[in-house]
């Protein structure tokens, strides 16, 4: 369950990314600054449970997202599956779309559960791959209009909800509205919600990548969480663009 949405102008784009999880997830670990196989710099939170992200950013600009395909997981699922969550890290030496596609083209997907990788390059453009299953075809595209949303709690009214919410902003304050939008959680409608919550799951953290020509900066927000006493303040990492040895 997560919401991303983004937005461009001139040399510059903003992406945003709420995380939804079940509350006996374990809290993550907040943005830090990785280097890929290759020797590519990257910034990334970890997953408290299994490692992985969901989310990064590389020095040269790229944002790479995971999202669960719940409407697929009924469908399909490997006997031994794998963390989606080692796939953004494994793509994150890539360094435009086109180098993107290619690694993960040549991925071996059977053993990990459905999923969305979405990705940004300092463009503005952004595609979606999508992984349904085995026997189903690997999907690639051009990203639709955000938001991109997925819920596994009646997923198609969620998305329907979110989507009508987005629609009504005002593109003349982005990105401040888009910050608003996700930070908003709707009273008698918790569940709904772009930052959601229900007995079972919950927003637990909200994350913004700014990338300019540069740097590329992450601030990550964590929600409050049934684990912790107190909730930390925003962590925020920073790349310089370009540049392998980081700031």
């Amino acid at each position: 369950m997560c919401t991303v949405t983004w937005w461009r102008e001139s040399d510059r784009y903003v992406l945003f990314f709420n995380r939804d999880e079940r509350r006996s997830r374990l809290p993550a670990i907040p943005p830090q600054v990785h280097t890929s196989p290759g020797g590519i710099k990257y910034i990334a939170p970890t997953d408290g449970d299994h490692g992985g992200t969901w989310l990064l950013v590389n020095k040269s600009g790229l944002t790479i997202g995971l999202l669960n395909n719940y409407a697929a997981e009924v469908h399909y699922e490997p006997p031994h599956p794998t963390s989606r969550g080692t796939l953004p890290i494994a793509l994150a030496g890539c360094q435009s779309l086109a180098e993107l596609s290619d690694e993960i083209n040549t991925t071996e997907l059977s053993h990990f559960r459905p999923f969305h990788i979405i990705a940004i390059e300092p463009s503005g453009c952004l595609n979606q791959w999508t992984w349904s299953g085995s026997s189903a075809p690997f999907e690639s595209r051009r990203a639709p209009s955000p938001p991109i949303t997925t819920s596994s709690f009646q997923s198609e009214a969620v998305r329907s909800h979110r989507i009508a919410r987005f629609k009504a902003l005002d593109p003349k304050s982005m990105p401040e509205t888009l910050e608003n939008y996700h930070r908003y959680q709707e009273p008698g409608n918790r569940a709904y919600s772009v930052r959601m919550s229900r007995p079972d799951s919950l927003t637990v953290s909200i994350s913004r990548i700014d990338v300019t020509p540069t740097q590329a900066s992450y601030c990550y927000q964590p929600e409050p969480h049934s684990s912790q006493s107190e909730l930390p303040g925003p962590t925020v990492v920073a790349l310089r663009r370009g540049d392998a040895s980081g700031s």
